[in-house]
């Protein structure tokens, strides 16, 4: 057995996980009819926040390419298994899963036993895939696509456990947690840190552009900062070449940060950037029709209120070439803005699920109700050939126990039963059948 896969079986077994009764393995069909699966998320993005970007950018609502009449338009609920306010873990475990949880947790259910994420899926299909963020790779929602923790604070399981997982290329912040970088050369991983190398060309990719958090589109620097469109662009271009096509997670962070800040500028400026990068998704998808292409949000944040006074001029970015000038002139225009916060936490608002799309369009219907783990249905049906348009059921509920408030140093003891080393186990295993051509292992 190679170390490789000796590492990843220490990895998981670290991971502080408790123990459970069983372990839910789902089962992947063969049929593949559609080929890429591209879902884009807007961490805290409620329809306020858009209509915010709109007013900033064309000095009034429902002019941003997200905001069009022609995308498939719904409301999505974003419940977490014990109420209406969920975090980024719970919400992205739902999408990634199709399973409700409670706060914090990371590809686990309730009791902690691991779910399949759809990325695993793909994986395990022979698809290529592929996390994009803005935020740092180990944060809430891209981990929840790729790891599996009882705390979302378990950063070092989260790093072990998604750069064991396959995935072709990750481009985010979070330098910090690259101690030794050997460690990915060794998984055959190219490490970038600079836009300059962003044109590398290797079969795997994992570049971290800042030390935390990507700087935000109001601070950046253009000449040497990451932004969301350009890493978007280089994701396509990366995965775009595989016969068997890939998933792809791509996160808007920084928009939940602005709201928890209670920052407009910032605010806007972050929903103007993901509405380019959908808008950059949707022209590579006009050569590449056969793409489901979901946006969607995990949560609304700070309770974001767009009045009726605003004061706006006539002078929109549009006018302007220079990058800096035109942010300058989006800044200038936020201050003409009606807008209040009523709160610096997560609100538990509906918020957009937007499908882009004859793919979308197949599998979505405007007679539905959607949450949060519809999305995962969606994606499924996707992935499996399963194409039509009815209703997803509604998330599993499973038996709660007595409720318990969430706190990020909840920790729970190690066993050597517990669902993420069984998990880690029959994953492994079927690898290794799989790379070997094994009959037993």
């Amino acid at each position: 057995m190679k170390s490789k896969e000796l590492l990843m079986i220490i990895i998981i077994i670290v991971t502080p996980i408790s123990f459970s009764q069983s372990v839910i393995i789902n089962q992947s069909s063969n049929q593949q009819e559609v080929k890429n699966i591209i879902l884009l998320i807007g961490d805290g993005m409620g329809f306020s926040h858009l209509e915010l970007g709109s007013l900033v950018e064309y000095g009034n609502n429902n002019s941003l390419f997200l905001q069009s009449n022609l995308l498939f338009q719904q409301k999505m609920s974003t419940n977490e298994i014990y109420g209406d306010i969920t975090d980024s873990a719970s919400s992205a475990t739902a999408m990634a899963t199709g399973y409700n949880t409670r706060m914090g947790k990371i590809g686990v259910l309730l009791n902690d036993t691991p779910v399949q994420t759809i990325l695993e899926k793909a994986e395990l299909m022979g698809k290529k895939t592929g996390i994009v963020t803005t935020t740092d790779f180990t944060h809430a929602t891209p981990a929840a696509f790729a790891a599996h923790t009882s705390n979302r604070e378990h950063k070092e399981s989260i790093y072990q456990q998604m750069i064991n997982q396959g995935i072709e290329i990750i481009l985010a912040g979070g330098q910090r947690w690259i101690s030794d970088v050997n460690t990915l050369i060794n998984l055959n991983y190219s490490h970038i840190t600079t836009i300059d190398e962003l044109d590398t060309n290797t079969d795997k990719i994992f570049g971290t552009f800042n030390w935390n958090h990507l700087e935000y589109e109001s601070d950046l620097q253009y000449s040497q900062d990451a932004r969301l469109t350009e890493l978007t662009v280089k994701a396509l271009n990366h995965l775009s070449n595989q016969e068997n096509g890939f998933f792809l997670m791509i996160e808007g962070g920084r928009i939940d940060h602005a709201g928890h800040e209670g920052n407009l500028t910032r605010n806007a400026l972050e929903v103007i950037e993901i509405d380019r990068t959908a808008k950059i998704i949707h022209d590579w998808m006009l050569s590449n029709p056969n793409t489901l292409f979901l946006v969607v949000a995990d949560h609304e944040t700070g309770g974001l209120t767009i009045g009726n006074n605003h004061i706006l001029d006539d002078n929109l970015p549009s006018n302007f070439i220079n990058l800096e000038d035109m942010r300058d002139r989006r800044i200038d225009r936020v201050a003409q803005i009606d807008a209040t916060y009523s709160s610096s936490s997560h609100f538990p608002w509906l918020v957009p699920l937007i499908g882009i799309g004859e793919v979308a369009n197949s599998l979505m219907s405007m007679t539905c109700s959607y949450s949060n783990t519809n999305v995962f249905d969606i994606m499924n049906r996707a992935l499996t050939g399963n194409i039509i348009n009815d209703c997803p059921p509604p998330a599993e509920i499973l038996p709660k126990p007595t409720y318990q408030p969430y706190s990020p140093t909840d920790d729970n003891k190690l066993s050597l039963f517990s669902p993420l080393f069984l998990f880690a186990i029959l994953v492994l295993s079927s690898r290794l059948k799989k790379r070997f051509n094994l009959s037993q292992l």
